[in-house]
């Protein structure tokens, strides 16, 4: 019996931490506007407490997420961590905020700026505001990219001298949620679809999904019961 009992503790803390993992991928999962494009085009260099301001206009609702691109160089001799914040269209009310330090930062990819989603999102303007915050006279100033951008949802940039830079926006993309996680693994198999053999496109890969997780819990449920 005692030998049953931690087989089902052990099973159960397996069962938690299964459902903890699928918790946690829904949680950070999003999808990025492609609309807009990200490269490496000019530096803007990101001096000790002056922001950046970007403004722009979100194109859904259930606004969720900002990817942006750093810089490679000198991350290693940056001794300080990069304040965001996503503000009220008048950058005075706050929404969200988050920091990144040096050894967060990939250079070689995107990094996500996440925060709660913002369900009435859709076509409103947001300011974003980047902030180098630093107590070290000598380190290195991290920074971040522009590109041309002439979309309407591109309202402005400022940089940390106050100019307003026409027709560019920083090196990033809003990126947005569903309002339920089936309609996130929807819109998933819609956008990979095009890549996808025909077994898993349409309902086949919900299907499989769904089979997959209720095989899951009917097992350990079996394995609970012997």
């Amino acid at each position: 019996m005692r030998h049953l009992s931690e087989k089902k503790i052990l099973l159960l803390i397996l069962l938690f931490g299964l459902l903890l993992v699928f918790y946690k991928f829904i949680s950070v999962f999003y999808f990025p506007d492609s609309d807009w494009k990200m490269s490496r085009e000019q530096k803007i260099e990101l001096e000790v407490n002056k922001p950046v301001i970007q403004k722009f206009r979100s194109d859904k609702n259930n606004l969720a997420a900002l990817e942006f691109l750093f810089g490679r160089s000198s991350l290693k001799k940056v001794n300080g961590k990069i304040h965001f914040q996503i503000l009220e269209e008048n950058c005075t009310e706050k929404i969200a905020d988050s920091y990144l330090t040096p050894q967060d930062i990939n250079p070689d990819d995107s990094n996500a700026f996440t925060f709660d989603k913002i369900a009435d999102s859709e076509n409103k303007i947001y300011c974003l505001k980047l902030i180098f915050e630093a107590s070290d006279s000598k380190t290195k100033n991290p920074f971040v990219f522009t590109n041309p951008n002439d979309s309407s949802d591109n309202v402005s940039l400022v940089d940390v001298s106050g100019n307003e830079l026409k027709n560019q926006s920083l090196s990033m993309r809003p990126a947005y949620k569903s309002d339920t996680f089936w309609q996130d693994a929807t819109e998933l198999n819609k956008r990979i679809s095009q890549y996808k053999p025909w077994f898993l496109k349409q309902y086949f890969l919900g299907f499989i999904i769904i089979s997959l997780m209720l095989l899951s819990v009917l097992l350990v449920a079996i394995l609970l019961v012997i």
